[in-house]
């Protein structure tokens, strides 16, 4: 008789154990998403400052280079009239 009272005492432990590691595996679970959901919504931020600051750059040298073009055409138009009132004072 104590003999069988042992083998459902080890079912129960068995029972009990199975239980707690089900729930273990649960909780697991639940904080590994929770975590790949925070790094999902951090790498996305990320992307969007990164892409911002992309976007400042180009309008940066895009202005940069714009600049460069007028102060050219400034620099010509500088020189053809310089030309040209030399050659009217000729």
């Amino acid at each position: 008789m104590k003999r069988t009272t042992d083998m459902l005492d080890d079912y129960d432990d068995e029972e009990e154990e199975e239980k707690e590691s089900g729930e273990l595996l649960q909780y697991q679970y639940k904080m590994a998403t929770e975590v790949a959901v925070q790094w999902t919504w951090h790498l996305s931020l990320e992307r969007e400052i990164a892409s911002v600051i992309l976007r400042s750059l180009k309008k940066k040298k895009l202005h940069e280079e714009l600049q460069k073009k007028k102060d050219d055409v400034e620099k010509e138009l500088k020189e053809q009239l310089e030309k040209r009132k030399k050659n009217w004072s000729n």
